[in-house]
């Protein structure tokens, strides 16, 4: 169990929500996230992607830089990379699951 109960629960609200909260509210869910954090480096991939995802939406709201945006677009192929198996590190477009991913996350980022 990565987080107390508390914090379980608002993760489970800001991965719900992430995509129309404001950056200020992302912000507290975070705090209150890292607050009820109990493990000690070693979370869940899944858990840590989503954490960054969220991070990055909030960088995205606050900033609106290019850089931010492309972080929200990275942990989306490291999600993704994670559920097949590990794309080729030569090209990791070489799967077509991969390569859908990619156009899609693309397409919606840009």
């Amino acid at each position: 169990m990565e987080f107390t109960p508390e914090a379980a629960a608002t993760f489970r609200r800001a991965c719900a929500r992430a995509a129309t909260a404001d950056a200020a509210t992302l912000d507290h869910w975070l705090n209150e996230m890292d607050a009820g954090t109990l493990s000690d480096g070693d979370m869940d991939p899944e858990v840590v992607w989503a954490l960054g995802a969220i991070e990055a939406r909030r960088d995205v709201l606050r900033s609106g830089r290019a850089e931010t945006v492309a972080a929200v677009g990275i942990s989306l192929l490291e999600a993704i990379d994670f559920q097949i198996g590990g794309a080729a590190l030569d090209d990791f477009l070489a799967n077509r699951r991969m390569q859908v991913e990619y156009d899609t996350i693309l397409a919606l980022l840009t």
